[in-house]
């Protein structure tokens, strides 16, 4: 029991820490220690979408090309790019394994491509980049962007089967732990999970279930989840739709 409520009071301490953090760095759109990180990542103060068509029209057009490659162009050392993406890419050209274009996600150059929004929050959206009006290229890439400040930059790219959409389901997934005893401006009436990000803690999301959200305890036994079977500060994984208001829970795994 001391331990637990040793966990119950850290956690709270946490939470004081990012409640006063955000309001002091409120207006620079992210917390102090993400801006030392990302310290020489460059951004565009541009429209999301705009960066996203931009980046990959030239990639596109550099594949087509029958006198360059976007290697040779460094489209992959692209400032906008993150450096995890970046080297991603760079290595891809080495890779004689690839089925697929990594970035157009396609083995099948197309004429034109299409953007199209899949979510939007404050500091982060997300973007599905397919073949424009050839429904034979089921490939699609999924672009994620994060802001630091008020400028944007490219954070990951991945492939998704473009036969479905885009998973909206799943773009949270973190471990954290469960806490309803906070602090203003978070809302006690409900639970939230504290967890880690890029590295930092100290981040709360409000959660918010349905009738489809589904609860799996600590024996592996699933059943639509029940919070009032919840306790303070325990440890859960959770995954579902992050939108502006909180998390849509769709799996929530105790630990």
């Amino acid at each position: 029991m001391k331990y637990r409520n040793l966990i119950v009071v850290g956690v709270l301490a946490l939470i004081v820490i990012v409640v006063f953090g955000s309001s002091i760095f409120k207006d620079e759109g992210v917390n102090f220690d993400q801006e030392i990180n990302l310290s020489n990542q460059e951004v565009s103060n541009e429209d999301p979408f705009d960066i996203v068509l931009d980046f990959y029209e030239s990639w596109l057009s550099a594949r087509k090309s029958t006198s360059t490659d976007p290697y040779q162009l460094e489209l992959p050392k692209n400032p906008l790019l993150s450096a995890e993406l970046s080297a991603k890419l760079v290595d891809t050209q080495s890779d004689d394994t690839l089925e697929i274009d990594p970035v157009l996600c396609l083995a099948t150059l197309p004429e034109k491509i299409k953007v199209k929004s899949v979510f939007e929050l404050e500091d982060q959206v997300q973007f599905v980049v397919s073949a424009a009006r050839d429904k034979t290229l089921t490939g699609q890439s999924v672009v994620t962007l994060n802001r630091i400040n008020e400028g944007w930059y490219i954070d990951e790219i991945s492939c998704s089967n473009g036969e479905s959409a885009p998973v909206r389901e799943f773009t949270f997934e973190n471990e954290g732990f469960l806490l309803k005893s906070v602090l203003p401006p978070l809302d006690p009436q409900y639970w939230h999970l504290v967890y880690a990000k890029d590295g930092l803690n100290g981040y709360a999301a409000p959660l918010f279930f349905d009738a489809e959200s589904v609860c799996i305890d600590a024996d592996g036994n699933e059943s639509v989840c029940d919070v009032n079977q919840f306790t303070e500060a325990s440890g859960a994984y959770v995954q579902g739709e992050m939108t502006e208001a909180g998390m849509n829970v769709r799996r929530l795994q105790l630990r």
